[in-house]
């Protein structure tokens, strides 16, 4: 777990109201130290799956502690506090060391996984 968002970590969202459960979201490739490309699902819509989403740094710290995500046509106005990320495991040790290093955008696209997919399949049929 950590603040340094990587390809192939998932953004964890807490709770808030309107969004009791949180909401977790995989990044697709980082674009800049503020700015993200996500896939996740049941955000515009119930049981809607968004690929290619926009995720922004809001937060003072630049540390991805609240973050404005795209919502139909635009950004969202709404602003979302995070937990940070977490790390698929090859890359857990690597990400708890970065600490405060400069964020590399990568170009690297991977597939949802089968956790999160189940993640998200759970979160559309209210099985969680």
């Amino acid at each position: 777990r950590g603040k340094t968002p990587s390809a192939g970590a998932v953004l964890a969202f807490k709770s808030i109201p309107g969004m009791r459960a949180g909401h977790v979201a995989v990044v697709k490739d980082v674009i800049s130290d503020r700015e993200l490309i996500i896939d996740h699902a049941n955000w515009s819509r119930r049981g809607g799956v968004e690929r290619n989403a926009r995720a922004i740094d809001v937060s003072e710290a630049g540390d991805w502690s609240e973050v404005r995500v795209t919502y139909g046509n635009g950004m969202g106005n709404r602003v979302n506090p995070t937990f940070g990320f977490i790390y698929p495991a090859a890359e857990a040790r690597e990400a708890a060391h970065a600490s405060s290093t400069t964020i590399v955008p990568t170009s690297r696209l991977e597939p949802l996984g089968l956790e999160i997919a189940m993640l998200v399949q759970a979160e559309m049929t209210g099985t969680r």
